[in-house]
C-alpha cells in the first residue's frame, strides 16, 4: 500500500489528526485537553481516568487501534544538597507526598496464578495499612497489567525497579542489547500508568559493589553500573521523559559517597532485623527508606502442617494479637505491613531534612 496512513488520538471528547508515512519513520500528535480532572494520589485528592484511542486507517478502512487508560499529573523527584546531606522528595501535581510504602515481591512463586482479584485483595490490604506506595522490588518480575491497573483506581504510588538485584552484571554488547530491549519494552507498557512515579535502576547492586567483596573476584571487569548509569536513564528518557529515574536503591547520589549513606538519597536499613526489637527503627533517621523490614509470621495454613490443629489455633491467635499490637504501637510512619509469604519489607519516606 503507497496510500497515506490516517492517525487519530482521541481522548477526553478530544482528538488530533495527522498523516503518517507508509514506509517507516515516526509521527508524533499533541492533543491538547482544557480543563481536565487531575490525578491524584490516595489522600491527596480523586484519580479520575481516561481512555486514550489512537485509532489507523487508509484510504476510509480501518486497519488498526489502540486503547489504554491514563490519568493527567505531573511527578518530580527532588535530590536537592542541603545542611543534612541530600533530601530524596517525591512529589505528585508540585505536592510533596509524605511515602508509607512497602516493597512488593511476586506475590505467587507461581506467577502465572495471580491475576486481578489477588491484585486487588492485596493492594486493598495495603491500603488498609495507610500505604500509598508499592515499590516493584528489583528481584521480582514487571508484573502484569492488573497489577497497575488496580493502583491507577486506588492511588496506590508505584516505584519501578529495572530488574537488576543483588549481584554483578557483564556488559557485554549482546547482553546490553537485551538489557535495552527489554528495557524499553516495558517502559513503553507501563507508562500510560498514572500511579507509576519513578523509574529505579536496580535493587542493593551498587552497595553490593562497594562492600560485598565483588572487587577483587571481578578485577577490574564491568559489572552493571553502565546499565545503570547510561543504558536505562537514556531508556527512560527517550521512551518516558516524563518521569524520573534514579540509578540504584539504595543510592547516595554520587560515587563518592557510601551508597547507602543515610544522610544522602535513599537508605536501606537493615541492621535491626534479626539483631534487635523492631522499635529499634525509631533511633534512625534517614533522608528516605525504601528498604526495612522485620520477620514476619508464617501463614496460617503451615501451621496446620506442623501442629496439632487444637495448638494450631491457639498459636494462630497469638499471632494475630501480635500482628496487632506492633501495627498500633510501632512508632515508625505507617508502622509495618507483611507484603511477602515470609517477610514484611515497608519503606517510609521523609519530605524534609529532618
Amino acid at each position: 500500500m503507497d496510500a497515506p496512513l490516517d492517525v487519530v488520538v482521541e481522548v477526553a471528547g478530544f482528538e488530533a489528526r495527522i498523516v503518517a508515512p507508509v514506509h517507516g519513520g515516526t509521527v508524533a500528535a499533541a492533543v491538547t485537553v482544557p480543563d481536565v480532572s487531575v490525578w491524584w494520589p490516595r489522600g491527596h485528592g480523586e484519580q479520575p481516568l481516561y481512555d486514550v484511542r489512537v485509532s489507523l486507517a487508509s484510504g476510509g478502512v480501518d486497519l488498526d487501534s489502540w486503547v489504554r487508560r491514563t490519568g493527567f499529573r505531573n511527578v518530580s523527584l527532588s535530590t536537592q544538597d542541603d545542611d543534612a546531606g541530600m533530601s530524596f522528595v517525591i512529589a505528585v501535581n508540585d505536592q510533596p507526598v509524605f511515602v508509607r510504602g512497602v516493597n512488593w515481591i511476586p506475590d505467587d512463586c507461581f506467577v502465572s496464578r495471580v491475576g486481578i482479584d489477588d491484585y486487588r485483595e492485596r493492594i486493598s490490604q495495603a491500603a488498609a495499612a495507610n500505604v500509598n506506595l508499592l515499590r516493584i522490588w528489583g528481584g521480582g518480575l514487571y508484573e502484569k497489567d492488573e497489577l497497575y491497573d488496580v493502583c491507577d483506581e486506588m492511588g496506590i504510588l508505584v516505584w519501578q525497579d529495572f530488574l537488576f538485584a543483588c549481584a554483578a552484571y557483564p556488559e557485554t554488547d549482546d547482553l546490553v542489547a537485551e538489557v535495552e530491549g527489554e528495557a524499553r519494552d516495558n517502559v513503553a507498557r507501563l507508562m500510560p500508568h498514572p500511579s507509576l512515579v519513578l523509574w529505579n535502576g536496580n535493587n542493593e547492586n551498587i552497595w553490593g559493589f562497594f562492600d560485598w567483596g565483588w572487587q577483587e573476584p571481578l578485577d577490574g571487569k564491568d559489572w552493571g553500573l553502565g546499565y545503570y548509569t547510561g543504558v536505562l536513564p537514556r531508556v527512560v528518557a527517550q521512551t518516558d521523559p516524563s518521569r524520573p529515574y534514579w540509578p540504584g536503591s539504595p543510592y547516595s547520589g554520587s560515587l563518592d559517597i557510601h551508597p547507602n549513606d543515610p544522610d544522602h538519597g535513599n537508605h536501606h536499613s537493615w541492621e535491626v532485623w534479626n539483631r534487635a526489637d523492631y522499635t529499634s527503627y525509631a533511633e534512625d533517621r534517614p533522608r528516605f527508606v525504601s528498604e526495612f523490614g522485620y520477620q514476619a509470621p508464617p501463614r496460617g495454613r503451615r501451621w496446620k502442617r506442623l501442629w496439632p490443629t487444637s495448638l494450631s489455633s491457639s498459636i494462630r491467635r497469638a499471632s494475630c494479637t501480635t500482628r496487632r499490637r506492633t501495627t498500633a504501637t510501632a512508632s515508625l510512619p505507617g508502622g509495618w505491613h507483611r507484603t511477602s509469604r515470609t517477610r514484611s519489607t515497608p519503606l517510609t519516606g521523609t519530605t524534609s531534612p529532618s
